[in-house]
This record gives structure tokens, C-alpha cells and sequence, in this order.
């Protein structure tokens, strides 16, 4: 960097490409505001040094050393015409002298090689350097918000294992079973026994027949034939339909027990939770915070919209069958040899 006293110039020996903006430095110097100048002569003593003069009409052109009367009464030495000075006049604040500046016209002095271009070259490392910090920032930042909404997803799947807290609304009249604590067993004989897995329940694919629209049971004959099909997903712990993007999983830790649905898109927009169900009365109701339940709001009501019928899920009672082979009663050996009884494998309470 050069401090004159009528600018500050940066100076490049060659041309060159800045990779960042695209832009095409010429070689010579640039003033702060970005003005380009071919030569700079900056004054020693009294004298500018290698000032670079041009005579029009021999197109003579030769360097010397001037003060600044000279320069206002130069002669060409070739055949005596005006001159005129090509180089920008200036004087370095400090008075310090400027050594070999030819500014590319073909003289090795100490521009191309000293502290201007090494002063140059810093900045544009340091600006690299902390345009990457930046990047780095930034992707480690999106990488915490991506990691805290799958966290708050898996939350909401796999919220409060084993803590027996019921669905959490209630209807009013204190007898569909919503908002009350799990029991160790139901009394009603017509449900699954808590405390079992869903594994254990219905095997890893439950078949289903469509009874209505938006309405399915679970099919009596297995997979011979019906019209949805669910897999159990285990990273969720909930069945999963791909064709609505819908997690599903059976509640048996409340009296009675109930479906609960997880729609990607509706329950997505009520995290951390997001829970839904399904009541008997054609209403949905969704949990937002872990325990609040609310009736969902039409404007969320879509056509994809599908529910598993509660007598569906008890038709088969204590002794049935599963869709995977398995024998759905309390005590009883699952598909994978495992006894249904004891704590829940897997089971997904909610408060």
C-alpha cells in the first residue's frame, strides 16, 4: 500500500482475475475509490522519480527524473517537440522515497515483489479465510435446527416410554376414557391388555379393510385380502403408511385403548407433539403440548384423512390371532417367540 497525499494505491504488476467477485484487475495502480492509473511518479527531495514522458510526434517515450517545473517545460531529446508526462504525480506522506516503480512498462523495481503485493495477498487471505469461517457457521447452524426438529420429532414419537399418562383430552362426560391414567389391566374385556407392545398385539404389518371412507378394520383374514397395508417402523416405534405419511400406533396404556396418528404436514404444525386421535363422533382431536388436547381446526382437515375403527381393534378379544401369526392375549408367545405380558416392549404413551 502506497500513502500519498493525494491517495492511497494498491499496485499490481500483472493482471489478474479476483475468483471471489470476478473482477479484472489491469496491471498498474488502484486509489481507494477503485481508479485505475498506468504509472504513479511519487516525488524524493525535489525531484519526482521515473517519470514516464511521451512525445506525440516522434512517439518518443522515455523515463527521467523531474521536478515539477521540468515537468511543465519538457522537450522531446529526439527532435525537440512538447512532451507530455504519462505518470500520475504524487508525494508519499511520509516523504519516503519510491523505489523502481515502473508500473509494467518493463522496469524490475521493487513494486511487483514488495509490500504492496504482499500486503494485497494478506487481505485476500484473511477475507477467504473468514468468508469460510462464515460457511462454516452457517452449516453448523443449519445442522443444529435440522437436528433439534428431528429431535422434536422423535419426542413426540417416542415421548414419556413406559410412563402410563393417558391421551390427555377429555370428552365431558367422563366415560370414553380420554385424559385418564393407564391401568395394569382393562375391565372392560374389550380391549388389549396393557402393558403389551404393538409387536405383540398385531405382529409387524397389520392388514386392513376399508369399511367406509376414511374408515378401515382390521382385516379377518391377514394379508389374503385387504385394502391398506402398515409396517411396523422401529427407529419410531409407530406403524407407517407411506400413502398418506402417516405414523400409527396403538395406545393401550389408557382405558380404553385407542388409536393415535402422527400425519406429516397436519401434526407437523402442532410440534412438539402433534398426536392425533380419532372419536367416534367424526371429530379429530390433536395434543400440541404433551397433555393438551384441542379439537383439530377445520381449516387442517384433509381429504387423506383415516382412522382404524375401534371395534376393529377389539373384535378379536382375549385369544385372537394376529395378522403375523401371533397370539394376541395377555402371556401369550408373539411371532418372535416373545411373552406379551409384563412391561410394554416399544409402548409410546403419551401425557
Amino acid at each position: 500500500m502506497y500513502y500519498g497525499r493525494r491517495h492511497q494505491y494498491i499496485y499490481y504488476p500483472i493482471a489478474w482475475v479476483d475468483s471471489l467477485s470476478g473482477q479484472t484487475y489491469l496491471p498498474g495502480y488502484y486509489d481507494e475509490n477503485g481508479n485505475h492509473y498506468g504509472n504513479v511518479a511519487f516525488k524524493e527531495g525535489d525531484k519526482y522519480k521515473n517519470v514516464i514522458c511521451k512525445c506525440d510526434y516522434c512517439d518518443s517515450q522515455i523515463t527521467m527524473d523531474m521536478t515539477e517545473k521540468q515537468s511543465q517545460e519538457l522537450e522531446c531529446p529526439n527532435c525537440g517537440a512538447p512532451m507530455k508526462v504519462l505518470s500520475t504525480l504524487d508525494e508519499m506522506e511520509n516523504n519516503a522515497a519510491a523505489a523502481g516503480n515502473g508500473g509494467g512498462y518493463g522496469n524490475s523495481g521493487a513494486y511487483g515483489s514488495g509490500s504492496t503485493v504482499r500486503s494485497s495477498g494478506i487481505r485476500r487471505f484473511v477475507f477467504i479465510a473468514l468468508l469460510i469461517i462464515a460457511v462454516l457457521f452457517v452449516i453448523g447452524f443449519i445442522n443444529r435446527a435440522v437436528s433439534s426438529v428431528v429431535n422434536s420429532y422423535s419426542q413426540a414419537v417416542q415421548y414419556g416410554d413406559n410412563s402410563g399418562y393417558g391421551t390427555g383430552y377429555s370428552d365431558g362426560t367422563g366415560s370414553s376414557g380420554y385424559g385418564d391414567y393407564g391401568t395394569d389391566t382393562y375391565d372392560d374385556g374389550s380391549g388389549y391388555p396393557a402393558g403389551v407392545s404393538n409387536i405383540d398385539l398385531f405382529g409387524r404389518t397389520i392388514y386392513l379393510d376399508k369399511t367406509g371412507e376414511g374408515t378401515y378394520v382390521i382385516s379377518d383374514d391377514g394379508n389374503a385380502s385387504y385394502d391398506k397395508m402398515i409396517s411396523w417402523e422401529a427407529s419410531y416405534d409407530s406403524y407407517y403408511d407411506p400413502e398418506t405419511d402417516c405414523y400409527i400406533w396403538y395406545n393401550n396404556d389408557v382405558t380404553p385403548g385407542i388409536w393415535q396418528y402422527w400425519y406429516e404436514g397436519i401434526s407437523s404444525g402442532y410440534e412438539p407433539s402433534g398426536w392425533m386421535e380419532y372419536d367416534e363422533s367424526g371429530v379429530w382431536y390433536i395434543e400440541q403440548d404433551y397433555g393438551d388436547w384441542f379439537e383439530l381446526p377445520q381449516s387442517d382437515y384433509a381429504y387423506y384423512l383415516w382412522h382404524i375403527e375401534e371395534q376393529g381393534t377389539a373384535g378379536g378379544n382375549s385369544g385372537s390371532t394376529g395378522t403375523d401369526g401371533s397370539t394376541n392375549s395377555n402371556g401369550s408367545t408373539s411371532s418372535d417367540g416373545s411373552t406379551g405380558s409384563g412391561d410394554a416392549e416399544n409402548v409410546l404413551p403419551l401425557d
